[in-house]
């Protein structure tokens, strides 16, 4: 049997003092990619970010690879987390180049870094992703003359540099057009599944979360209500948690 990536055990969140979730109980196998669904405000964002910033849990504890989030080790592991926010978290005037440099030189050795070396194999694997990701014509762009989509597109890029073994997303399509909108969304489970990442994303979309996930979790009235395969599950069912 695979030991699990994550485990939820009697989670509790609170915000601005009062409850947000109460008593969440979920396990997550490694490489699955699952789908965090509810309404706005439900506490599906909050309940991805206590992953890594565990002073939200009011009760409860979260393990990761077995080490309790109470245990002082859990904190060393927060390079094991890769993140994808809603909004880009990119430097207007960089080049596109540079924001992907930026990320990837962390995996050079420590001389490397000291003195700017940058080994012509790893310019051209820059190059080679950038392709990947429909970018390559975007190179020499300044960052802040990108659309919406290239800017999310240049951060789906910057993770292939991640050596971490869990991927959290954060309403990633947010102000994208749908064709845009799934060009990110396929970007990113290629990504992971390339990468034997584990994916947690969050939406409020429906056809997003049935399309992209293995199984989805639902969150509802403070509470988890769903967790189930993914090809389970229809569209009609799924619409019942947006139903008071």
């Amino acid at each position: 049997m695979v030991n699990p990536v994550l485990v939820f055990d009697q989670v509790s969140l609170k915000y601005n003092g009062a409850p947000l979730l109460e008593n969440i109980n979920f396990t997550i196998s490694p490489g699955e990619h699952i789908c965090l669904l509810g309404k706005s405000g439900v506490g599906k964002t909050s309940l991805l970010n206590c992953i890594t910033n565990t002073k939200t849990i009011s009760k409860g504890t979260i393990y990761f690879n077995g080490i309790a989030s109470n245990n002082k080790d859990y904190k060393q592991l927060k390079k094991q987390f890769s993140f994808l926010d809603q909004v880009p978290n990119l430097i207007d005037t960089d080049f596109v180049y540079d924001a992907i440099w930026r990320e990837a030189k962390n995996n050079l050795k420590w001389w490397q870094r000291l003195f700017l070396v940058e080994p012509q194999s790893l310019r051209e694997q820059i190059i080679q992703i950038l392709e990947e990701v429909n970018l390559k014509e975007y190179v020499t762009y300044i960052i802040k003359d990108l659309s919406g989509g290239q800017k999310q597109r240049v951060e789906v890029a910057k993770l292939f540099f991640a050596n971490s073994q869990v991927l959290l997303v954060d309403e990633p399509t947010t102000g994208l057009d749908l064709i845009n909108a799934h060009k990110i969304m396929e970007l990113i489970t290629q990504f992971a599944r390339q990468k034997a990442m584990t994916l947690i994303f969050v939406t409020h979309d429906v056809e997003f979360a049935l399309k992209y996930s293995d199984r989805i979790i639902a969150l509802k009235n403070k509470a988890l209500v769903l967790d189930q395969a993914t090809n389970k599950l229809t569209k009609q069912k799924l619409m019942q948690i947006y139903h008071d």
